[in-house]
Parts: C-alpha cells; structure tokens; sequence
C-alpha cells in the first residue's frame, strides 16, 4: 500500500497558506513534528489523526491517500478514454469528460492537467473562433497555476510551466513566457541521464529507448522551429527539410514512424513548397508523392506496434501516444492543403498532382467506411 500521508500533509498545509510552526501550533504537536511526518520520515500517531483531519475539513481516509488509492482504477479508465478520444481528435468531448473527472478526483493534478491541455488543443491548429480559443486558454492558465501552486509533483509541474509559457505567449504576454521557459530544466538536467544508474537488462534497454524517442521528438521539433525561421530562404529549408528527414531515418525502420508519420508528411510538403518557389516542378511533384504512405500509415496506425529496428527493437508504440486537434483523417486534410497552398497552383493541372490529391481522398474515404 503506497500511503503518502506527508504529501497530503504538504498539500493540505500549503492550499491554506500555513508554514509548519502555524500548522504546528493549531493541532499541538512541534514543528519538528510536522517536518518529519512531511518528508516521510514519520507518521502522526492514530490519535492525532482525527485532530488533523477536522482541522483540514478532510477525512482521515483522505489524509492517507486511501481515497486516492480508491480512485486509481477509475481515473486510469478516465485517461485511457481521453487518449482514444484524442487520438480520433474528439477533443471537445474529452474537455466535458475531464470536467466531470476533476470533479470526481479534485486531487489528481494529472487529470486537471489532461483538461488544461486539452482546452488548449482545441483550437490549437483553428483560429476560426479566436474568442473562444482566448476563453479556454484563460481558464488553462487558471489550471496551471493553480498546479504549480498546489502540486509537488515534478513532471507534473514541469509538464505545466512548459504549457504555461506557451499559453501566456499565444496571450500576448511574452516576458511572462520566457521567464518561465528559462526556469525550466536543460535537457541534460533531465531523466535522460537516468541509465547510468541502471543496472544492464531489459528495463535499461526499454529506459534507453523511451528516451531515445523522446529525444528524437525533441530534435525534429528543433529543425521545424529552423525550417520555418528560414522560410523565405527555399534553398535552406530543402537543405534543412532533407536533413530533418535524414535524422529520423537514422532511428526508423521504413514502416515504423507511426507517432512521427505526421512529422514525415509535414516534412515532405514544406520540401514541396520550397521546390515550387524555385520553380523545380519535377521535384516538388515527387515531395508530394512521398506524403502519401505517411498519411496512409498515421490513418491506419495499429494500436499497437512492435520496433524491429536495431535502436529500437523490442521497444512498443501504443496508438493512445498521437493525438490531434480535428476529427477528419490525415489523408483528407493534407488533400485539402494541397489544393489550397497558393504555391500549388503551378501544379494543379499536373497528372501527377491530381494523382496524388486522389489518393489522399480515397484513402479517407477507405478510412471512413471501415
């Protein structure tokens, strides 16, 4: 049984804004009393517990986290539904789910972070309702706050001040923003050192891998950022494009970028776009081309997968790990921006183009009727 009677104890001081001596001196103990029970080195005696309990407006159950071990199996259910909500983009219903959870489970901060960002994501890619996109991300940073105030544990708070500066910046607040992004742990100061301390097996292997996958999420998402710094300069993003493939073809196998499809079929239309500035037709026709296995592969995703290649193998994706903003298959929205991109249109009379939009919408239709 995991009881964490000194967490609660920290929680519970800190939302009513006592220090230990106040806290102390309400429930007659010492202090030093408070500190050991909150770092874990003890327990209140059983007939403190009760004194305790009523001054919080808690019950004991609570204090000991039995509540909390209660709800585990329900709020683990609760999650699983969310990442298969967010994988098919029900993303609204999910924002209804997490309110009615936060209720239910007013102290689990993963489940108020789940609706934190899922209120964000909901117009993360849609500025058609910008008012509404401005209420949620308000009521996000609320959450986020009110985490980073109550919370102690880190990935939580640290999964929070990284969505907190990405929302006070869409919110204008742009000193706010990199004051918090500063303050957050370099890449170094992270669990990527972690298996060092492993023993050699299989858990390293899978410890290794995870983070070997995390970081290569981290790198691409670095050469997006430069991609799209050096937007107007055609010949360095096909330069960086090229490059940003080349990485993740150092740790896929052809075939295994399921979570990453999408970063693949992204890649291949900005090359598209950078070789129709240039005017070089065949070019960006055959970057088209390469986007439509990768939309095939996101639509299709398994809900499991086995890596087989050599840094990865042994190593499983779960579908629940992609998620997206909008409810239409891949294959129908990159359709949709190709006939749409301005630069597109030197080539909308092309076989090859219309071949490709075709093929982008029957694979959505296939999708559809499955």
């Amino acid at each position: 049984m995991d009881i964490k009677i000194g967490e609660n104890l920290k929680r519970l001081r800190r939302a009513r804004d006592l220090t230990q001596e106040e806290l102390a001196a309400s429930i007659g103990v010492t202090p030093q009393a408070i500190s050991k029970w909150e770092n874990g080195l003890g327990y209140p005696d059983m007939t403190s517990m009760p004194t305790i309990a009523i001054f919080f407006d808690v019950t004991v159950d609570e204090i000991m986290g039995m509540d909390a071990l209660r709800s585990d199996d329900a709020v683990s259910a609760l999650l699983d539904t969310v990442n298969e909500n967010s994988h098919f983009g029900r993303i609204a219903e999910n924002i209804e789910l997490l309110r009615q959870g936060v209720r239910d489970y007013p102290h689990n901060f993963e489940v108020w972070l789940r609706l934190a960002s899922s209120l964000t994501f909901l117009y993360n890619t849609d500025d058609s309702d910008p008012e509404a996109k401005r209420k949620n991300t308000l009521e996000a940073v609320a959450i986020y706050e009110r985490i980073l105030e109550r919370c102690t544990t880190s990935w939580l708070r640290n999964r929070s001040s990284s969505a907190l500066a990405y929302a006070y910046d869409y919110l204008g607040e742009r000193e706010k923003a990199v004051a918090i992004a500063s303050a957050l742990p370099f890449l170094w100061d992270s669990k990527l050192i972690l298996p060092d301390f492993m023993e050699d097996g299989d858990e390293k292997r899978r410890t290794i891998q995870n983070q070997l996958l995390h970081t290569v999420d981290a790198v691409d998402m670095q050469f997006m950022r430069l991609i799209f710094l050096e937007w107007d300069e055609p010949e360095l993003v096909i330069d960086l494009c090229e490059r940003k493939l080349a990485n993740l073809r150092n740790i896929f196998d052809d075939g295994e970028m399921l979570q990453l499809a999408v970063g693949m079929c992204d890649t291949y239309q900005w090359l598209a776009v950078a070789h129709a500035k240039l005017g070089e037709r065949d070019a960006a026709l055959f970057a088209l081309e390469q986007c439509v296995p990768y939309a095939y592969e996101y639509d299709h995703q398994p809900e499991t997968h086995v890596y087989t290649s050599p840094a990865l193998r042994g190593s499983t994706f779960s579908r629940s790990n992609s998620g997206k903003d909008y409810t239409e298959s891949w294959s129908a929205r990159q359709a949709g921006y190709f006939m749409t991109i301005p630069v597109f249109e030197q080539l909308r009379d092309e076989p090859r183009f219309r071949a490709v939009v075709a093929q982008m919408q029957a694979q959505s239709a296939a999708r559809d009727t499955k």
